[in-house]
């Protein structure tokens, strides 16, 4: 079982999990795909951290360990190749999944099913839109 200490490599078609304090490989998982991003982030139950891995295919999956408990489609507006995935917190909104393509389009997707309702702001004034395109 991974650690939070341990250090994760992605390959080309695999993870590999090491071990940080004797550098030596204890776990691997041959991909059907090849990879593009990873990132780690802390599980719910605090044990190991889950793994998120971008992939070429235009999918985002989550793994806890060796096991996928999660894949999606990334967003529309990201069809290149990603570059960058984390696990993030805009205000009261938390386990946002964002990513970053080769082209440098952002995206800001839930990770889950159905995002809760969240303020995304932290103030109440109307937006001005003209003030903001000048």
């Amino acid at each position: 079982v991974m650690s939070p200490h341990d250090v994760v490599v992605i390959g080309e078609h695999s993870l590999l999990f090491i071990d940080n304090q004797t550098g030596d490989l204890f776990m691997q998982r041959r991909l059907e795909y090849k990879s593009t991003a990873v990132c780690s982030y802390p599980s719910a139950d605090n044990n190991c951290d889950n793994i998120i891995v971008a992939s070429n295919t235009g999918h985002v999956m989550v793994y806890d360990n060796l096991k996928l408990i999660w894949a999606s489609n990334v967003p529309a507006n990201t069809t290149a190749t990603v570059v960058f995935v984390q696990v993030t917190s805009f205000f009261e909104a938390k386990g946002l999944i964002t990513i970053m393509d080769d082209e440098g389009q952002l995206a800001v997707a839930c990770l889950g099913t159905r995002p809760s309702p969240a303020k995304l702001r932290d103030d109440d004034k109307p937006l001005d839109f003209d003030a903001m395109d000048e």
